[in-house]
């Protein structure tokens, strides 16, 4: 968006102009009424409806109950280092993929 910029300077570093700045925090922060407005509907269709194959339980009850057993976001991820080579060993759980890579020693 080129009306955005309002100067631009050595590199990437540039300045965005008064009213690109006010429409952009105007439209986070009804981002952040949206998201609760979202959260606030889905917890009341999912209390006010049965889960469909626990039909003696709402769609909450059986959320709250697996709950605990949820993994937290992200929590499974983990950073590996590695040297690259022409060929690269994948560790996925007990079992190992080896691979050729497509690139020259």
């Amino acid at each position: 968006m080129k009306t955005a910029v309002g100067t631009t300077f050595v590199g990437k570093d540039r300045r965005c102009n008064r009213r690109f700045l006010q429409m952009c925090s105007h439209h986070l922060a009804n981002l952040d009424e949206l998201n609760a407005w979202l959260l606030d509907k889905c917890i009341a269709y999912a209390k006010a409806h049965r889960h469909s194959e626990l039909a003696d339980q709402t769609i909450w009850d059986v959320f709250e109950a697996e709950r605990p057993k949820l993994i937290p976001p992200f929590e499974f991820v983990r950073g590996v280092r590695f040297s690259l080579s022409d060929h690269i060993v994948i560790p996925l759980g007990r079992l190992w993929a080896w691979r050729r890579l497509g690139t020259p020693a």
